[in-house]
This record gives structure tokens, C-alpha cells and sequence, in this order.
């Protein structure tokens, strides 16, 4: 029977820890978990949004980042047992698909046994050195390797659109979206055009997430859970340039939503020049010089619900870190996109055609789909960055 000064003090150890001390959403959520199994307080989501976020809390952008986040909470308690918590006498832990913290005593190992069992766990363990090596090695490593590997927080972010409050046709006071406007920048420009017309409106105060980001996650997470990596998700209107230096960045989103991760782009990327606008009428193209010297240009803009065009864009950053950027027109090319690049086959695929002298590249797929849902996917362009 473990005590409740025990479970404590187990407990303690772990948010006092190096591991835990660095990573404040992690050491906050499982003091709000523990606390309250400890107390028999009964935890939904809801709960734990409303303790995490407060005010601004909401069910449709919050829950998910719940999930990820007791997720990576999961896996900093494994780094914690495997590292500074391997003599602690008691196991904290929490189960898949609950919110309720486990404590166990670690069984004590029989002496005898202990001494017959290390020629196997010696075997054991040069075989998961080779796993790891090979793990670690192959092809399909080769363009997240910089990212996994340079010790540096990575952020995921998800596109979120902007939004302005006004009359709505109801007479109602309205949260209104424009996709012309992606920025209180571009709003207020297009107020001053004609204030007599506009003068009513102001900024939303909040943005909204949109429908595939629910796609996006859960590739990304599957992927690097299997690598026991840990990473944040955040809005993409959060975003500013200078956090290049200082963390690793994925974007995934509408091209035309946040200008700053094209700015990004066309700062790392020493061959391909990314055009976009959304007025007075929308562009999205590369431009580069061609092996004949001359300039060339491919338009990217969808013409049809049935297809489009995609880009990423993996480039090494200032201070060791790394940056993803996948932009596209709609859902389909975005999802595609991201499917293809956390799918162990395609990645080695890639790999081993197009990373071996470099990891980083800019590549161009074309999508064909039907009801935003890829149905097929083709290489276009592609450009390594040197």
C-alpha cells in the first residue's frame, strides 16, 4: 500500500527534476492530473481546458491540444524513469484514454535471478543499439533528422483564419470572415479605402481554426510519438519571424493566411522566390532561374475543385534550427502533403531519390482529388537548395 505522502513525494521528485522544470505545460498538467487523483476529483476535458487555458478556453481549438499534450506528458515520464527517476522507488503514470495518475512501487529484482538474467539483457541490449542505429540511419530519417536531432523546442503551426466583427444580416453584431483580409494589417488597409463604408467594422478579437487542421495533427503526432519526440501545437497568428532563431518551426496551412511563413520561406530559401497575394487578385507562383540561365515561373493556383498544386519547403535555420513549410491552395493538398511526409514508405522513397546530397529542399506536387480528398499524387518540381 503506497501512502498519500508517498505518492507526494513521488510526485515531487518529478516536478522538481531537470526534465520536468524546462517543460512548463507538461509540469502544470500533471500536477493538475495528480492533484486531482490524489483529492478524488473527477477530471473531463472541459476541466482540464478551463484549469489549462482559462477564458480562453475553447472546445473547438482546445481539446485537441489537450489530447497532444497529456500525450507528450506520457512520454516525458518514460525520459524521466529512463534518466534522473530510475532508482525512484514508486512509478507515476497515466494510462491511454484516461486522466487519472497511477502510482506503483517498482518491483525489487531477486539477486539470483538478476545474475543469470544479464548475459540475456546484455543481448537485449547490443540488439536495440543495432534497432537504434538502423532506426536512426535509414533513408526515411532523412528529412526530419536535422529537426529530431538539434535538441532545439519545435512548434507545429496550424493555420487559424482571421476574422472582423460587424452588422450581420440579421441585424446582429457578427463575427464576419473576408478571405481577402488575414491580418489586422490588411483589415485596416481595406477600412481606409472607404470608411464611410466600412467605419462600422473592427477586428473579430479571435480567430477561428479551420476544418483540416484536424487532419494535420494526427499524422504528425503518430509520427513522432514513434520517435518519442516531443512538440507543441499553436495558432499560426501567434507566429513571429524572429522565433526562427530560436526554435524549430512547422507550418501547415493556407498559403494566403499567414504572409510571415512566406516571408520565412523566401528568407531560406536561397533558389526559389515564393509570390503570393490575395489582392487585387490572388497569386501564388515560384520563380527561380532555369540551368539555361534564364528566369522561369510556375504558377501555382488551383483552377478547379478537382486539383491543385502543393509546396513544401524544408530548410536549415539561424542558431541549428530547422523549418517546414506546407502551403497549398485547399484541405486536399495540404492533408496530401502532409500524409505523404510522415508515411515512413514515402519518405524513404524520397529519401533515397532526392536527399542525398542534402537535406534541404523545395519540392512542388500536383493533387488530384475529388471532395478535397487526394486521390493521386505527382512530383512537379523540385529544388535542393544549394
Amino acid at each position: 500500500m503506497i501512502s498519500s505522502q508517498q505518492k507526494t513525494e513521488a510526485l515531487q521528485r518529478i516536478l522538481d527534476s531537470k526534465t520536468f522544470k524546462k517543460a512548463t505545460t507538461t509540469h502544470v498538467l500533471l500536477k493538475l492530473l495528480a492533484d486531482a487523483t490524489l483529492s478524488d476529483k473527477e477530471l473531463t476535458t472541459v476541466t482540464i481546458g478551463m484549469e489549462l487555458f482559462g477564458k480562453k478556453y475553447d472546445p473547438e481549438k482546445s481539446d485537441v491540444n489537450i489530447r497532444v499534450n497529456i500525450s507528450h506528458l506520457r512520454k516525458r515520464l518514460k525520459k524521466y524513469y529512463a534518466d534522473e527517476g530510475q532508482s525512484d522507488p514508486i512509478i507515476v503514470s497515466i494510462a491511454p484514454g484516461q486522466y487519472q495518475v497511477s502510482f506503483t512501487k517498482k518491483k525489487s529484482e531477486d539477486p539470483v535471478k538478476s545474475r543469470y538474467a544479464l548475459p540475456i539483457v546484455t543481448a537485449i541490449a547490443l540488439l536495440a543499439i543495432a534497432a537504434a542505429t538502423y532506426f536512426y540511419t535509414r533513408p526515411s530519417d532523412a528529412v526530419w533528422t536535422s529537426l529530431i536531432n538539434n535538441q532545439k523546442e519545435t512548434a507545429l503551426y496550424i493555420g487559424d483564419v482571421f476574422g472582423y466583427r460587424g452588422p450581420g444580416a440579421f441585424g446582429a453584431y457578427e463575427w464576419h470572415r473576408d478571405a481577402r483580409i488575414n491580418s489586422t494589417e490588411e483589415f485596416y488597409e481595406l477600412v481606409n479605402t472607404n470608411p464611410e463604408v466600412y467605419g462600422e467594422l473592427k477586428p473579430g478579437g479571435y480567430s477561428y481554426v479551420v476544418f483540416e487542421n484536424s487532419a494535420i495533427v494526427k499524422p504528425f503526432t503518430r509520427y513522432f510519438t514513434k520517435r518519442d519526440y516531443d512538440f507543441s501545437l499553436r495558432p499560426s497568428s501567434g507566429f513571429t519571424t524572429k522565433l526562427i532563431r530560436e526554435q524549430n518551426t512547422i507550418y501547415t496551412g493556407p498559403v494566403y493566411i499567414q504572409m510571415q511563413f512566406v516571408e520565412v520561406f523566401n528568407q531560406l530559401s536561397k533558389n526559389i522566390h515564393l509570390e503570393v497575394q490575395m489582392m487585387p487578385e490572388r497569386l501564388f507562383a515560384i520563380s527561380y532561374t532555369g540551368d539555361d540561365g534564364e528566369p522561369k515561373r510556375i504558377d501555382l493556383n488551383s483552377t478547379t475543385g478537382s486539383s491543385e498544386y502543393a509546396l513544401i519547403g524544408g530548410f536549415d535555420g539561424p542558431n541549428n534550427t530547422r523549418h517546414y513549410m506546407f502551403f497549398s491552395n485547399h484541405g486536399m493538398g495540404l492533408t496530401s502533403l502532409v500524409d505523404y511526409f510522415t508515411n515512413e514508405d514515402s519518405l524513404a522513397v524520397f529519401s533515397e531519390r532526392h536527399l542525398e546530397e542534402s537535406s534541404e529542399f523545395v519540392a512542388v506536387y500536383y493533387v488530384e482529388g475529388q471532395n478535397r480528398t487526394n486521390m493521386h499524387m505527382e512530383l512537379r518540381f523540385l529544388d535542393n537548395n544549394r
